[in-house]
């Protein structure tokens, strides 16, 4: 079945002849002008047909010889739909499979041929994904575009490919950059910091995130409100303490760096000027340009307040970490958890990992 672009097995005894057919009868109008029209919907109907059947890997097969029909007849748009339909039926095909693949796991069965269709479903689905997104792009369908390659970085990712999956994550970012606002550069940021942390990247995660953080300080209210700065610094700035401890940074000097104001020194009490961790009002400063900027703004207070909260967490997790207490460590895990993402409790983990 290489000759239709699939890893296919020739399973589906009504599959085969009714593609082979559309195939055919494109080749023996060689000489005068395919019907290309016409193959297009045949394409598409049995797509369908097989879809309704729940065979999403043939009906993947069809979308794509669809498109390609598309080119010759210069329909960039209609074709890059399909190559998209195409690569969501690849990966639907793969999440059917991998399912599978892991309930006979369970029963200590392995199959390197199921590892190996995986592998060629996620290479078909990017395959067809990326070149889609091309086609939006050099179309000026920006949205689509940036859509499509975080979708192919995202099905990379979950395959474990980080490093591919980071090139896609920043190709998406460099085309929000430029087309977008910056909202949805952080939105996109955030994508590629995950990435980058389940590389174990530590160093280059936490400059993104202190440049990231200066850019919302930097942001005005029309480019970016309070309450969408508050849930930003707040993830970040997780991250942000979390990187810092896990890089071995002295507890004392976590204090200084993150919090300048307090006036923390080696061996004095971290919270001697940083107020009572139970009383909000007792925190005057907090880390970053961003966090600092929101705390000046007069109008919308209970932004401000949910940052103060979140800092006072992380001063009790710094305090934690130094102390060595594991249980201190999860409860501030506990009550941070409805801001934090996967991410996050990875770093909490390897928090307590690290001082187990």
């Amino acid at each position: 079945m290489a000759d239709i672009g699939g890893c296919l097995s020739p399973n589906n005894a009504d599959f085969l002849p009714q593609f082979k057919a559309i195939g055919q009868g494109l080749k023996k109008r060689f000489f005068r002008k395919p019907n290309v029209a016409e193959a297009i919907e045949q394409y598409e109907e049995l797509a369908q047909e097989l879809q309704r059947e729940n065979q999403n890997e043939f009906a993947a097969v069809c979308y794509m010889e669809a498109a390609k029909c598309h080119e010759p007849l210069k329909n960039p748009i209609q074709q890059a739909n399909l190559l998209m339909r195409s690569g969501r039926l690849y990966l639907a095909a793969r999440d059917e499979q991998r399912y599978f693949q892991d309930d006979y796991n369970s029963l200590f069965f392995r199959s390197q041929s199921l590892h190996s269709s995986l592998s060629g479903k996620t290479q078909m689905a990017v395959q067809c994904l990326s070149q889609a997104a091309t086609i939006y792009k050099k179309q000026s369908y920006f949205g689509l575009a940036v859509l499509v390659t975080l979708e192919v970085a995202e099905a990379l990712f979950k395959d474990g490919a980080y490093g591919e999956a980071l090139k896609y994550y920043r190709t998406a970012l460099d085309t929000v950059r430029s087309q977008f606002t910056y909202i949805d550069q952080i939105l996109v940021t955030e994508q590629m910091i995950r990435c980058k942390l389940n590389m174990t990247d530590y160093e280059s995660s936490l400059k993104i995130i202190n440049d990231t953080l200066v850019g919302i300080g930097n942001c005005n209210d029309e480019e970016m409100s309070a309450h969408f700065r508050a849930q930003f610094i707040n993830r970040l700035e997780i991250l942000r303490v979390c990187l810092l401890m896990l890089l071995g940074t002295n507890s004392a000097d976590v204090f200084g760096y993150i919090w300048p104001d307090t006036g923390s020194k080696q061996g004095s009490d971290p919270l001697s000027s940083g107020g009572d961790l139970q009383d909000p009002t007792g925190l005057k400063t907090i880390p970053s340009k961003g966090a600092t900027a929101l705390l000046s703004m007069q109008d919308d207070s209970a932004a401000s307040n949910e940052v103060r909260k979140v800092q006072i967490q992380l001063k009790s997790l710094v305090i934690a970490v130094q102390h060595g207490s594991v249980d201190e460590i999860e409860s501030v895990r506990s009550n941070l958890a409805p801001l934090m993402h996967q991410c996050h409790h990875d770093l909490f983990g390897m928090l307590i990992k690290m001082l187990s």
